[in-house]
């Protein structure tokens, strides 16, 4: 089961028919509209998906369950209706609920005019801490002569350790980008063949493996460093290879654009 709530920032009229409308426009089939909950079903391959979405005055909350018990599926569909939704009103992305499990997070960016805000990165931040560092050093003992030689060495050694540090970093970031290659590059070697176009992802047969290693990437400390200075998120990957399980290998305009975006990035 996944579970995302994202907050209302812009406003519009008719809400609760323009959900409906994109339901529709996303391949579901509405069951029920009662009290502002639209429940609705997804046929996704073999699999007929449990849905259910919930407007309120600031946020719209959509729940999707697998009943067949397999873990893919529901985020492919949940994503593709609230990325129809973002072109039609500002929404970020607040909360996710995934395998029951809850998870406050801030969105890496925001659908508003647009326009991407980042915070700033993890090396980022190591490197800002470490020249504060070796200010407060410089202009603590600069007036001490007699401690001269220790000023030099704790800032020889403050610089040591913050260049040791980002230079780790930058191997681990080169490592991850080079993990991605390989796994897009398997992506697109089997998303043409037979057994994936019938078994997809199922737990039972072998390309779940890809699916687990994928999800295990997307989730890297560097994910934010590698979107701001490579251009694709991490889970660019997981989405690619869900809409050729459901497009059974056949280009479409979602995977078009996230190949080239992948592929851009990883030439970068």
């Amino acid at each position: 089961m996944v579970k995302k709530t994202f907050v209302i920032e812009g406003k519009l009229e008719n809400l609760e028919a323009v959900i409906q409308q994109l339901i529709e426009q996303n391949g579901g089939v509405i069951v029920s509209v009662k009290n502002s909950k639209i429940q609705w079903t997804y046929i996704y391959g073999r699999q007929n998906l449990q849905c259910e979405t919930i407007i309120r005055k600031n946020s719209i909350t959509t729940e999707v369950n697998n009943l067949d018990g397999v873990s893919y599926g529901e985020g492919f569909v949940v994503n593709k209706f609230f990325k129809l939704l973002s072109e039609k009103m500002a929404i970020h992305k607040k909360e996710i609920l995934k395998e029951n499990k809850i998870k406050n997070i801030d969105s890496e960016y925001k659908f508003s005019d647009n326009q991407k805000s980042w915070s700033l990165s993890p090396l980022e931040k190591t490197v800002l801490v470490a020249v504060a560092i070796i200010l407060f050093f410089v202009f603590t003992f600069s007036g001490d002569n007699n401690n001269s030689n220790l000023d030099n060495d704790i800032i020889n050694n403050s610089f040591s350790e913050a260049e040791n540090f980002s230079n780790k970093n930058k191997q681990d970031i080169k490592e991850t980008i080079e993990l991605t290659r390989e796994l897009f590059n398997e992506l697109l070697l089997f998303k043409d063949k037979n057994d994936f176009h019938h078994y997809g992802f199922g737990g039972a047969y072998r390309y779940n493996d890809w699916l687990h290693r994928v999800d295990e990437l997307k989730n890297s400390p560097y994910a934010k460093t590698i979107l701001m200075e490579y251009g694709f998120a991490l889970g660019d990957l997981e989405m690619l290879g869900l809409e050729y399980v459901e497009s059974k290998g056949k280009e479409t305009e979602y995977s078009i654009w996230a190949k080239n975006r992948i592929s851009s990035g990883l030439n970068h």
